[in-house]
């Protein structure tokens, strides 16, 4: 599974960072990496090493074949992936909506930066992009101003 790692412009706080490691590709020393560990959003002083040392924003953006994805799961919130395993023969039936409601109603909230990439590092890629201008859009105030003047709306910019 291969992660897009955006070249960082500032070192963001609120950003999960991507700490890579060597290349896969021995002809292409920078293409694609490997990941050493995951940092959710850092403290200042330590986003300000993070960019020093070349470690990447985390896009969130990943590719990957499904069972690579359901592996990994499997592997980090075991749990949780025999959870949904069981609502499997219910699938295409007239029971499945009530199997699939009663699921969620049981089962625990989990968040994938934490349960998954932060417990699986060595399961994934990642692929630096540079040179794009990139906002994580989770928080709304970010959808609005990107700090530079900029109202977003959708994909058009407007440095009015």
């Amino acid at each position: 599974m291969v992660l897009l790692g955006i070249e960082p412009d500032r070192p963001e706080v609120e950003y999960g960072w991507i700490e890579p490691t060597i290349s896969i590709l021995d002809q292409f020393p920078g293409a694609i990496r490997r990941v050493q560990r995951f940092w959710e959003k850092p403290s200042a002083k330590a986003a300000n090493t993070f960019m020093d040392q070349g470690f990447l924003w985390n896009s969130f953006v990943m590719v990957g074949c499904v069972e690579a994805f359901l592996l990994t799961i499997q592997r980090a919130v075991p749990k949780l992936f025999e959870s949904f395993e069981a609502v499997k023969p219910a699938l295409g039936t007239d029971r499945e909506q009530e199997a699939v409601r009663d699921l969620y109603a049981k089962i625990d909230p989990s968040n994938f930066s934490h349960d998954v990439l932060s417990t699986r590092p060595n399961d994934f890629s990642v692929m630096p992009v540079k040179n794009v201008g990139w906002s994580d859009w989770g928080n709304p105030s970010r959808c609005i101003d990107r700090g530079h003047g900029e109202r977003v709306f959708g994909d058009m910019v407007n440095t009015s």
